[in-house]
């Protein structure tokens, strides 16, 4: 990754953190029984990606010897368990609390998925050796676009309603 590929990525992922902090009229988070059933399950499914995907990677280091940087080897299993409680949680309805501000929360995250997916693109593309860092920010921006794509669509769902 280049300097300035980095910087934005600080820039959008301190942007997103003041944002969803410090954010004016703050609603308490709540869940139902129903949405904390579904959110324990997306832990555990989280937790079985997580070890799939960290037994996957030891199979590829010890036995084809690929050379991969120890960052992907923390980072991807991370990013590929938050992909996991996302995608379950959001197709069961419980991955956004009670009274949240969605229009904020998809716009940050919508724009910090595409950076991050033309980003991760363009440096595939421009040097294909140092894939990793790549890969990462891949699967982040994938992440961000899902959650970012979940608020704008319940906010549509919202509005369809009223």
């Amino acid at each position: 990754m280049n300097t300035l590929t980095i910087i934005i990525f600080i820039f959008f992922l301190a942007l997103g953190y003041v944002l969803v902090t410090y954010r004016k009229n703050r609603a308490s988070v709540e869940y139902d029984e129903r949405q904390a059933s579904i959110r324990n399950h997306g832990y555990k499914h989280a937790f079985i990606a997580i070890a799939i995907s960290d037994s996957f990677l030891l199979l590829l280091v010890e036995e084809l010897k690929l050379k991969i940087t120890p960052t992907f080897l923390l980072m991807a299993p991370l990013f590929i368990g938050c992909i996991a409680f996302a995608s379950y949680t959001i197709f069961k309805g419980a991955y956004i609390a009670m009274h949240e501000n969605l229009l904020g929360s998809s716009i940050i995250f919508i724009a910090l998925g595409i950076v991050d997916l033309i980003c991760s693109i363009l440096g595939l593309i421009e040097n294909a050796a140092k894939w990793d860092g790549n890969v990462l920010m891949l699967l982040f921006g994938l992440f961000m676009l899902l959650v970012g794509g979940n608020y704008a669509y319940q906010l549509y769902i919202s509005k369809v309603k009223k």
